[in-house]
């Protein structure tokens, strides 16, 4: 296996993107997903909204949930990672753009990171049920409905979980979180595993 495929290279290039984007003056303002600038014809935002944040704090919650994510399911993904990520986004700025039109503006790689963290143990839940072995498939389904658990409480609550609200400098929104594990659940349901032997080091 090469270094680059041993490594979450996808993850950290994110990671790299958003403390980049974290470091420039003005950043927030210019990249959010601000629902007046998209409608304004800024239509980057729906792409960088979900890389940057409102804090520093923000920043590091996120990342470090971000990198952990990566190690975890980035092998399991491969190239679908990327997939992942697209309709997880688009599925979340939708959500934020038609369902919730009382908010002014969306940050932050959490959203995503739920869409990440539900498609990976969804591959990693069915490759262990293809492969036969009972113990990891009802590991892997465990941890799926501690997520999917996580993210109802997060909606139900109307606030994320294993967060300082006051400290984020955004306004919380679980309904992204929801609508990224929706994104997951619509490419991994939908798509063909690779041969159980190779998953781990598909990419």
């Amino acid at each position: 296996m090469s270094i680059r495929s041993g490594l979450p290279w996808r993850t950290l290039s994110l990671a790299a993107v958003a403390l980049v984007a974290a470091a420039l003056p003005g950043s927030l303002e210019l990249l959010e997903l601000n629902r007046e600038a998209v409608a304004g014809g800024q239509i980057w935002r729906l792409v960088t909204g979900h890389l940057v944040h409102g804090s520093l704090y923000h920043l590091g919650l996120d990342l470090a949930a971000w990198v952990l994510a990566g190690l975890l399911f980035e092998p399991a993904l491969g190239r679908r990672y990327w997939t992942v990520l697209a309709i997880a986004a688009v599925c979340i700025d939708a959500g934020f753009l038609f369902l919730q039109p009382d908010l002014a503006a969306y940050c932050g790689l959490s959203g995503i990171l739920n869409g990440i963290m539900v498609a990976g143990t969804m591959a990693l839940w069915r490759s262990a049920r293809q492969r036969g072995t009972t113990g990891p498939s009802a590991l892997y389904l465990l941890v799926l409905l501690g997520i999917l658990g996580k993210i109802a409480l997060e909606g139900i609550g109307g606030t994320p979980l294993f967060s300082e609200i006051d400290r984020l400098g955004a306004i919380p929104v679980p309904m992204a979180h929801a609508l990224g594990a929706l994104g997951a659940v619509l490419v991994i349901g939908r798509t063909r595993l690779p041969a159980a032997e190779n998953l781990i080091i598909y990419a």
